[in-house]
């Protein structure tokens, strides 16, 4: 019966298995070294491996954030307070550009006179809607009108008699609605003023009351007239 011989392995086999075995186990060798300082750059992270989690608590400074590369679409606007600077831009809402918001603080003044030295043109401030200058042939002279431009005069020569018809007002100038006040000049005489279909109408007299031409002044104020 044969007999199994035990081979023994060769001093040089022994050595090559185990240089096979260092050559298979310097990767993870390796692996567990420390790594140099700044050797890992952004090439050798891989795509949103780095998550807020990961980031050291007021790690990253304004110093190591490049200039102007967080922009507006990068910050939680819900985050932020009020800028101690734009306390007085909390009311320039309707600011139309930088420098109008500058002076929002005094937003309540025109050229520096306050709201209060200002007359409405309308039943909340009692202010004059409208007014003009005519003279007794029916021109205008001089006007004011606060919701257009030169008002027009309908007149028969000879009569007295003045219809006014104002921009922006036309058919508003009820006797109930508003206030009329007419004086005359040039000349002694008598006036009176009223409405017709809305529109102011002037009547002047002479002293004796006969129906006679004349130059007048004429203002009609708001009381319960919207614009």
């Amino acid at each position: 019966m044969r007999h199994l011989r035990r081979l023994r392995p060769s001093p040089a086999m022994v050595v090559a298995c185990i240089a096979l075995t260092v050559a298979l186990g310097g990767t993870s060798v390796a692996a567990i070294q420390a790594l140099p300082r700044n050797s890992v750059g952004a090439k050798h992270l891989k795509r949103n491996a780095v998550t807020g989690p990961k980031i050291k608590a007021n790690a990253v400074t304004g110093a190591k954030v490049a200039n102007n590369s967080i922009t507006g679409a990068d910050v939680n606007e819900g985050s932020l307070g009020t800028v101690p600077s734009a306390t007085n831009a909390t009311n320039a809402t309707n600011a139309t550009s930088a420098t109008s918001a500058t002076n929002a603080a005094n937003s309540n003044t025109l050229g520096g006179i306050p709201a209060s030295g200002f007359l409405r043109s309308t039943n909340e401030g009692g202010g004059a809607l409208a007014g003009a200058t005519v003279t007794s042939a029916g021109v205008v002279s001089a006007y004011f009108n606060r919701f257009g431009g030169a008002p027009t005069v309908s007149h028969t020569a000879a009569s007295g008699f003045y219809v006014l018809t104002f921009p922006g007002l036309e058919g508003k100038l009820f006797n109930g609605e508003v206030i009329h006040i007419a004086t005359r000049f040039g000349g002694p005489g008598e006036i009176f003023t009223s409405s017709a279909s809305g529109n102011p109408f002037i009547e002047t007299l002479s002293s004796a009351g006969a129906p006679t031409d004349g130059s007048f002044y004429y203002v009609v104020y708001g009381t319960n007239l919207a614009p």
